[in-house]
């Protein structure tokens, strides 16, 4: 999960002491931290946690045609 926003911010936050009261672990993740990542977009933040994971398919294509330098 990832932010741009304070709100969001604050959502994942929520999310993440949700996700404790029922023993899952995650990680919080600072913009530059994500940075390493995902270099198509700006975040300020994130969350990950082990039993899920998605994937923004425009932003993967994007993050591709950078690193390819292919316009998409």
């Amino acid at each position: 999960m990832v932010a741009k926003t304070d709100d969001e911010i604050r959502r994942i936050d929520s999310e993440k002491r949700e996700l404790a009261t029922i023993g899952i672990q995650t990680e919080l993740y600072s913009g530059k931290d994500i940075e390493r990542y995902f270099t198509a977009s700006k975040f300020l933040g994130g969350l990950s946690f082990e039993i899920c994971s998605v994937i923004h398919p425009a932003q993967f294509a994007a993050g591709l045609g950078k690193l390819f330098n292919v316009p998409i």
